[in-house]
This record gives structure tokens, sequence and C-alpha cells, in this order.
């Protein structure tokens, strides 16, 4: 009876290991897909995938990147500028100012997304 007990621990000790790494490996193509989208300058693509997997561009954890860039530095540096557009709109005025927005927009030089910012701000 032991062994039995014993053997049931085990299997599902297990299924729940499998079930986490699953998981895990499903997070990181997700993350991979959203800065896929990002390079892409496809906006429509960024929103699918976060309405897919429940997410929004404010709950991303606050340790995201994108090869070491931050979301909207990431979006500056590919020239995706309806996604930072689309990235500014979703954020909130107090964090816009706290990560330095208006610098980074007017670093990239484009009009439109140091508008966005701008009206965000004000």
């Amino acid at each position: 009876m032991k062994k039995l007990k014993r053997n049931i621990l085990i299997a599902v000790t297990l299924t729940l290991g499998s079930v986490g790494f699953s998981s895990n490996v499903f997070a990181g193509d997700t993350f991979l897909t959203i800065c896929e989208n990002i390079k892409d300058n496809n906006p429509k693509a960024l929103k699918r995938t976060l309405k897919n997997d429940k997410l929004k561009v404010r709950s991303l954890p606050k340790d995201f990147t994108c090869n070491g860039k931050a979301i909207f530095e990431w979006a500056l540096h590919n020239k995706a500028y309806s996604v930072a557009e689309l990235i500014v709109s979703k954020q909130t005025k107090k964090k816009v100012k706290a990560l330095n927005y208006l610098a980074k927009a007017e670093a990239s030089g484009n009009a439109d997304v140091l508008a966005k910012v701008n009206k965000r701000i004000n």
C-alpha cells in the first residue's frame, strides 16, 4: 500500500511539473510574438496577441524587454511609430512621465509620436 501511494505521488508530481513547464514555454512564445509584432510595426497583430492571452500593455511585467529595450524604446528603435503611438495611448499619464517618453519621442524625431506623448502628458 505504501508503494502504491508513493507511485501515485510521483505520477502527480511529474504531471504537475510538466504542466508548469508548458505554461512557461507558452508565456515565452507570447512575449516573443509581442516583440515581433512591435518590430513589424503591426498594431493590429499586437492587439490580437495581447487579447488572445488576456494581457494589456499596462499589465506587461515591468522588466519585460525586447533585446534589452523597453517596449516603447524597442518600437522607436525599429521605427515602428504606429505601435509606439499605441503603447503611449495605453499607458497612464503618470507612467508616460515616469518613463521619460517625451525625451525618447523627441530623440526619435517622429512628429506624430511626439504629438501623442504631449497629448497624453497634458
